[in-house]
């Protein structure tokens, strides 16, 4: 019963961290499409 306990919670601390590196991810590439929209921005109301 032990061992399937410890299984189980390895199990478990393996999907959280997945799913913690998953949203850091999606954080990078959201702040990376910012910095790009942030340029275009600055491109526009140079142009204007």
């Amino acid at each position: 019963m032990y061992n399937v306990n410890r299984f189980y919670f390895i199990f478990l601390v393996i999907i959280f961290l997945k799913f913690i590196i998953n949203l850091y991810g999606i954080a990078v590439v959201l702040k990376i499409n910012l910095n790009r929209v942030k340029e275009r921005v600055k491109k526009y109301s140079l142009i204007n």
